[in-house]
């Protein structure tokens, strides 16, 4: 998926595809516990945590950090409350 590609996505639909990435790479995770050597799945891991970071940069970009480890604290305010919570979606 290309930026551009990244840039169409609602916000709804942004969040869905972090959804799917991160499920992946969990997944393949837990597989490559067991099966360290497995080169396919080596590649399969690397390929969707690429896709998990780029797509949660995008979101970040758009409507700030999904995670908390991913905000910069202003240095006068504490602004991780005022937004909208990411399951907090527009109808």
């Amino acid at each position: 998926m290309t930026n551009n590609n990244l840039a169409a996505l609602s916000r709804a639909e942004l969040l869905r595809q972090i959804q799917m990435a991160s499920f992946a790479v969990v997944e393949a995770n837990l597989f490559l516990d067991t099966h360290p050597q497995n080169a396919e799945a080596i590649a399969y891991f690397n390929r969707y945590n690429q896709r998990k970071t780029l797509l949660c940069e995008e979101y970040t970009r758009r409507y700030g950090p999904l995670h908390l480890t991913n905000y910069q604290i202003p240095a006068d305010t504490w602004e991780w409350v005022k937004g909208p919570w990411p399951w907090e979606l527009e109808e």
